[in-house]
């Protein structure tokens, strides 16, 4: 009986110092977790102002309202440092755009029409190489993104899926962490190696089209856009499946053994209800640094397309008004021209919103889907 007494103290008591100071134990908890290689990625790719383990620790403690205001402050710093950066381009763009809408008037005044194609050909050339110099500095700008965002993942994959384990997710975290690593390599072979070249070509076709005055090469573009954007469809349409089907069986199998665990300790004499109870305390615990390792995540992910979303929004409306501008009055093929350049950049901003979209919805799936073990019992 005396033996039965002490041990309820000694649980009382545990029971007691845990709930009296939460944040601390959550504090702690939050430390043992190591960030420094998704703090070491972030530097590389110019978000050093963010801090991810003060991320993680803000949500946690839920000071979450503090967060949009810090994102929105970044964004502006990045879309007014974009357009100080791209000043000068688009100066230069615009001053070539009126040169050769000038030049292609006044050639156009010759009654030798030879003279005047001569004319638009070197008006012409001169342009593709501006439009073809900006596509590489935007297509670079893509291919920038891919890679950090892929390297972030590949920091956070170990950290991320350590916490699901911790919170009860065995099954769920080791099959989650296989196919994410699955998603990277696809995303990084499909992605960077098909998609992006592809999107290459088509805007040298779509430039190399308009030197003449026949339409060759339309047809071979629109096949090319056409084929980029069902890669893309399919590509995502594939991870958000798979991540559903794990999301609808795989916790309910740790959940099922975390629920038998629990049960029978419940049952145990003297013990048992409070040994449930600190089970439960301890997976909650495990379950709030899960989720907040993964809402970091994904406020990182958000901030992560923002300097590139920004940069090729600015390259698109340039390349948009550009061609508004001298549709008037210059050759329909060097508004064409501008036109397909673009295209191709509206594509580029597909290619982020779809690589970022596949990890957002694998990060959310995995925190929104592995919570079950809380419930568990």
């Amino acid at each position: 009986m005396r033996v039965r007494i002490r041990w309820k103290a000694v649980w009382i008591t545990v029971l007691f110092l845990a709930f009296l100071c939460p944040h601390r134990a959550r504090a702690a908890e939050v430390e043992d977790y190591d960030f420094s290689e998704i703090q070491e990625i972030l530097t590389d790719s110019g978000s050093e102002r963010i801090s991810f383990s003060e991320l993680v620790e803000d949500v946690v403690n839920g000071e979450i309202g503090e967060i949009p205001g810090k994102i929105g402050s970044y964004c502006m710093d990045l879309l007014f440092g974009e357009i100080r950066d791209n000043k000068s381009n688009i100066l230069k763009v615009v001053v070539i755009a009126a040169f050769g809408t000038f030049f292609t008037t006044i050639a156009s005044v010759f009654k030798n029409s030879q003279v005047s194609e001569t004319g638009f050909y070197i008006t012409y050339l001169l342009m593709i190489t501006i439009l073809a110099g900006a596509f590489v500095v935007a297509a670079g700008i893509a291919k920038g993104f891919v890679s950090n965002l892929l390297s972030f993942m590949m920091a956070l994959l170990p950290t991320f899926f350590l916490a699901v384990s911790y919170a009860g997710g065995g099954a769920a975290s080791l099959s989650f962490y296989q196919f994410t690593l699955f998603a990277i390599s696809g995303v990084e072979w499909v992605f960077l190696r098909i998609v992006l070249p592809l999107i290459e070509v088509y805007v040298i076709l779509m430039l190399v089209n308009h030197i003449s005055k026949e339409d060759y090469l339309s047809k071979l573009a629109g096949l090319l856009k056409t084929a980029v954007e069902w890669i893309m469809k399919t590509m995502l349409g594939l991870v958000i499946g798979m991540n559903l089907i794990q999301g609808m069986i795989l916790p309910l199998v740790d959940t099922v053994k975390t629920s038998a665990v629990r049960k029978v300790i419940s049952v145990i004499p003297g013990i048992g209800s409070g040994a449930d109870a600190v089970t439960e305390v301890v997976l909650g615990s495990g379950i709030l640094i899960k989720n907040g390792i993964g809402v970091a995540a994904l406020i990182i992910l958000v901030i992560l397309c923002a300097m590139p979303v920004l940069k090729l929004t600015v390259l698109s409306l340039l390349y948009h008004g550009a061609a508004a501008v001298v549709q008037p009055v210059s050759d329909k093929r060097i508004t064409e021209s501008v036109s397909g350049v673009a295209d191709g950049v509206m594509m580029l901003l597909k290619v982020i919103f779809h690589v970022a979209l596949l990890f957002i919805i694998t990060v959310a799936v995995v925190c929104v889907s592995t919570n079950a073990m809380f419930y568990a019992g």
